[in-house]
């Protein structure tokens, strides 16, 4: 059992390690911004139509009912 416990104890400290270090990255380094202008070849731009689509062609006109007496 001191053996799991030595284990457990030094996997807790490692885990805190790596918790104080990702602390004082997100808190006390401040990131640089530049702008980045990347081309992109024409060819690579998949081609899409603008246009709006067109009108759904009109339905035939009904035929008229038929009353039968």
């Amino acid at each position: 059992m001191p053996t799991l416990t030595r284990l457990l104890a030094f996997l807790a400290v490692i885990a805190a390690i790596a918790y104080g270090a990702m602390f004082a990255l997100a808190n006390f380094v401040q990131p640089t911004t530049h702008q980045i202008t990347v081309e992109i070849p024409a060819s690579k731009i998949p081609q899409t139509v603008i246009a709006p689509p067109p009108p759904p062609a009109p339905a035939p006109p009904a035929e008229p009912a038929v009353q039968e007496e």
